[in-house]
């Protein structure tokens, strides 16, 4: 038999739609989630009225930063790529290695647009402390 694939469209909350196709979620607070899938590492959504942020912080960079390094990710960040590389200096003794993005949430105006047609500056940072990992974002966008 051969396989017929169905197309759906419905409208669904972010965080049961997440839920359902096998993620944790965690509302931190102000429209912040935390979201994780297994052992992976998790990922923080800040949800505004015109965007979805995205950001996943990568551990400490103190092990392996370097001026190199850093003009690499520089370069990195002006080619056309989906994601861009930060560093999170805001615990001068935690300086962390993130990668983020933003994204407009599909609308019926946006529907045929790719949703990450757009570059924004990093609207937060991580929470200081000495775990591989944040609890939650310090600020985001208001």
């Amino acid at each position: 038999m051969n396989k017929v694939l169905i197309k759906l469209q419905r409208e669904d909350e972010l965080a049961r739609f997440l839920e359902s196709n096998g993620f944790t979620v965690e509302e931190l607070a102000n429209d912040v989630f935390r979201v994780q899938r297994e052992e992976e590492l998790p990922v923080y959504l800040k949800v505004d009225e015109k965007q979805i942020y995205f950001e996943v912080d990568l551990g400490n960079i103190e092990a392996i930063i370097s001026q190199d390094l850093l003009l690499s990710l520089l370069a990195l960040n002006t080619e056309i790529l989906p994601v861009s590389a930060g560093l999170d200096t805001s615990n001068p003794d935690d300086r962390r290695l993130v990668l983020w993005k933003a994204a407009r949430p599909v609308t019926s105006t946006t529907r045929n647009c790719s949703p990450f047609s757009t570059r924004s500056n990093s609207p937060w940072t991580t929470s200081p402390n000495s775990s591989p990992l944040p609890s939650k974002p310090n600020h985001f966008p208001t």
